[in-house]
Formats: C-alpha cells, sequence, structure tokens
C-alpha cells in the first residue's frame, strides 16, 4: 500500500497488488482505496479486522477481493462496507466470519463465494453472523472488469453468497 498518495489524510490507505495479512491486522475508520485488481489475502491462523472503514475501488474498475485461506479469522464491525470487488469474500476451507453491527457489501459480483474443492467436499467453514447485520446488496451497474477478470460480469451482481462443496455452516448468536 501506499501512505504517500494522501498525506494530509492519515486514514486513508491505498493498495495496489496483494496485501498479505501479518498476524492480527486491525483497519478503524479508515477508507481504504484498491487498485484495479488489488486483493487481501489472509493465511492460516492470521486475522483481518475492519472497523467503521469503507474498502471500495479507487480506479474505475473493480478490485479482485478479500482472500481467506483456511484456518483464517476475518471480522468486519460497525458500519464497515465493502464494495465494487469482485469477491466481497472469497473463502477456502475452515474460515471463521464474524460480521455484525451494520456490516455491508455493496455492488460486488460475488458477496460471499467458496470455490469448489479438488476432494469434492470443503472440511469445515464457520460462519458466525451475531443477530441480521449483514446486507449484501447490490443497487447499481457494476464496474468495469479489471485486467483478466475471469469470469467477466456483466451489470450485475450474480450471487451474494455461492457456496460449493460446503460441509459445513454455522450461524450463531450475538450471545
Amino acid at each position: 500500500y501506499d501512505p504517500n498518495i494522501y498525506p494530509n489524510q492519515p486514514n486513508v490507505v491505498v493498495i495496489h497488488g496483494q496485501l498479505n495479512i501479518a498476524l492480527i491486522t486491525e483497519f478503524y475508520n479508515c477508507t481504504i482505496l484498491m487498485d484495479q485488481g488489488a486483493s487481501f489475502r489472509i493465511g492460516n491462523n492470521e486475522e483481518l479486522v475492519l472497523i467503521n472503514s469503507t474498502v471500495q475501488s479507487f480506479c474505475g474498475a473493480m478490485w479482485e477481493g478479500i482472500f481467506c485461506d483456511d484456518g483464517s479469522r476475518f471480522k468486519i464491525r460497525q458500519n464497515t462496507l465493502i464494495r465494487d470487488a469482485h469477491y466481497g469474500v472469497h473463502m477456502s476451507g475452515s474460515v471463521s466470519m464474524d460480521f455484525w453491527q451494520n456490516a455491508r457489501m455493496l455492488n460486488c459480483f460475488y458477496g460471499i463465494y467458496t470455490p469448489p474443492s479438488a476432494s469434492g467436499n470443503t472440511p469445515f467453514m464457520a460462519g458466525a453472523v451475531p443477530g441480521q447485520d449483514l446486507v449484501i446488496t447490490h443497487n447499481a451497474n457494476l464496474l468495469p472488469a479489471f485486467y483478466g477478470q475471469n469470469p467477466v460480469p456483466q451489470t450485475g451482481s450474480y450471487a451474494g453468497v455461492f457456496f460449493n462443496d460446503v460441509a459445513s455452516f454455522t450461524t450463531l448468536s450475538p450471545n
């Protein structure tokens, strides 16, 4: 990411390429601007937390998305918005997700997506969604595709939630 693009606005982060999440990474009150095709990658035993933040394209084309590897944790909290991505969240394997206090995804080709697994069955995936605090919506035409995007979206979202080969999905109460 490049903190020098907006030197007078310390809460603006610009990401070009892929940002690999290390340990626990938290963005609080941030506007995260994603270049076309840019992405987050949350590895095994790593955690990304977005609190009262917006993650969106800044270049007029879609960005790739947030990739959660097996054993990762992803939390969206307090009015956080993810918009204009190919994958709002792309989960592979056992992933822990927490969405609460008005978490939103807007104009993503897929809101939440799990790819087909080589074995034909993802062993376990946990999704913790307290209450009804995750909203996945589409209210305008999608941004143009980034270079190499596959599949190339038309004008609308394909699916809010699209699961392949998922053995388990759990919704937990907030208590």
